[in-house]
């Protein structure tokens, strides 16, 4: 996948399907404008299949249920991916990408203090409730497997 993250390739949006605060922000995504750039797929649909491995590797640790965003072929996580597509969004919300210049080790304290306590403050929410209320044309960017052409490039 050549290009870079801002161009015009699809963005694919790894995301806990059980997670009712990652169900939020994924309709969150669906709802701006710009959203056909995106792609979100559940991490559930990962497992046991040779992606996982590539994540894996791409992230050297083990992603469990961490946000993770594959732009131009390569896998960012936790609060970079969130700047990823941020990033990715027209004016106001590219804005806010600007949280780049404060520390990782800060951005990543947040969002580990966020993620931690999602399911004691949001709570779980099954995987179909995501596609409940959704217009045709965004129901269409969430897949239940990657495309063979992101299969194949990961792979390489």
């Amino acid at each position: 996948m050549a290009g870079s993250e801002t161009g015009c390739e699809p963005i694919y949006v790894f995301y806990d399907g059980h997670c009712a605060t990652c169900h939020a922000a994924v309709r969150w995504l669906l709802q701006r404008r710009g959203r056909e750039r995106f792609r979100f797929v559940p991490l559930g649909a990962l497992r046991g299949h040779s992606e996982a491995e590539f994540l894996q590797h791409s992230l050297r640790r083990d992603w469990g249920e961490s946000l993770i965003v594959l732009a131009a072929g390569r896998a960012y996580e936790r609060s970079e991916a969130v700047l990823v597509l941020l990033r990715a969004l027209p004016l106001p919300w590219s804005i806010l990408s600007f949280g780049r210049r404060l520390p990782v080790c800060w951005r990543d304290a947040a969002y580990d203090w966020v993620a931690a306590n999602r399911y004691r403050w949001f709570g779980r929410a099954e995987p179909a409730h995501l596609c409940t209320r959704l217009e045709p044309a965004a129901r269409m960017l969430l897949l239940d497997e990657l495309p063979a052409e992101v299969r194949e490039n990961l792979r390489a």
